[in-house]
């Protein structure tokens, strides 16, 4: 399994709180399969040196209705199997499960069947998801419907979110276009009510927001993650 965060150039000044939210929360020396790839355009010179770069190519080419390209691009080169996907602005609040997670991949293993393990609570709080079996130290539900393709935090099968996924697309048009294609075809979408990844979503309508409110349910970090993150200067872009 990979673990990958999408950037651009325009937001990658966010990887800053993200890896330092990411270290502190997932110890990667015992999850060498979480250890981070950051794929984007150019690469920031702010990177830690144990954090690799992919670049997807020139920003310019992939603009927001060519969203999908870039992900397809990546795509395209990854030889793993399955892929755990995160964007820059999901700056986690506690400590990662990481025996759920590793447990969600064990699943996808053994059921060739699930498309993609929602590692939020994307399908935790959707409708159209119910109780399915439990594995190790996780509670599964499952379930497709509203946003059965959604790029909440989640590991997917590649070869399978590359044939969901269409070059030309927005990011909310391959949520909303690829959960149809999604829901029409024979495979499935599972989650767990362990909740494996807790984080806030520090981006909405395109501008910083630390209150979470928007969310649901609605969270933020601690006080003291902030106080944290406001003394390094990794909250205010002209800084990052």
């Amino acid at each position: 399994m990979k673990t990958v965060v999408f950037t651009s150039d325009n937001h990658n000044w966010l990887l800053r709180g993200f890896l330092h939210q990411y270290k502190k929360y997932v110890d990667e020396t015992n999850a060498p399969e979480l250890k981070i790839e950051v794929a984007g355009f150019t690469k920031p010179d702010f990177l830690p040196d144990d954090v690799s770069f992919f670049s997807i190519g020139k920003m310019q080419d992939y603009p927001v209705n060519k969203w999908s390209d870039g992900i397809i691009a990546y795509l395209k080169q990854l030889n793993d199997p399955l892929v755990l996907i995160l964007l820059e602005d999901y700056w986690l609040i506690r400590k990662a499960n990481i025996e759920a997670i590793y447990d969600a991949a064990r699943v996808m293993q053994i059921d060739q069947n699930v498309f993609r393990f929602d590692l939020s609570t994307d399908r935790l709080f959707s409708k159209d998801t119910q109780y399915y079996a439990s594995y190790n130290n996780i509670d599964i539900c499952a379930g497709k419907g509203a946003y059965a393709l959604s790029f909440q935090a989640g590991i997917f099968r590649t070869d399978l979110l590359l044939e969901f996924l269409e070059p030309g697309e927005t990011p909310w048009q391959s949520e909303l276009e690829g959960t149809w294609r999604v829901d029409k075809s024979r495979y499935t979408v599972f989650g767990s009510y362990q909740w494996p990844l807790n984080y806030a979503i520090v981006v909405n309508k395109g501008k910083f927001d630390r209150t979470g409110s928007w969310m649901y349910p609605a969270r933020t970090l601690s006080e003291l993650d902030w106080q944290e993150l406001d003394k390094l200067g990794y909250t205010e872009k002209e800084q990052g």
